[in-house]
């Protein structure tokens, strides 16, 4: 499998790397953002043992799921068809998620 980080992935990833450097330091933002990857990145090989998105799962919507990397939630789906693992956000497990989906979706519909 391939592995395609969207942009709102992308943009999480700067969002936590800059959170932890303001408010710890640079040496362990580096560190938060190589697991997150090396976590990433391990989906090539086994795509589908994450969990479903609880949140999306009740409202019928099976084709989402995570991976954790505490207290991060990293949500993706998988396209057999084309052999493609996409993440499409990042996002901390304490936020509602709710809301960064409603942000994501208003995201994409403009660009």
């Amino acid at each position: 499998m391939k592995i395609k980080i969207l942009s709102v992935a992308k943009s999480n990833l700067k969002e936590i790397s800059s959170y932890i450097t303001i408010n710890n330091s640079a040496d362990i933002a580096d560190n938060v953002i190589a697991e997150i990857k090396k976590l990433i990145a391990s989906l090539k090989e086994l795509p589908n043992r994450g969990s479903y998105v609880k949140e999306l799962e009740e409202a019928g919507n099976d084709r989402y799921r995570q991976l954790h990397y505490k207290p991060y939630r990293i949500i993706y789906t998988v396209d057999d068809g084309k052999g493609i693992v996409f993440i499409h956000t990042i996002i901390d497990g304490r936020r509602d998620l709710n809301t960064v989906l409603k942000q994501i979706f208003i995201h994409n519909k403009l660009n």
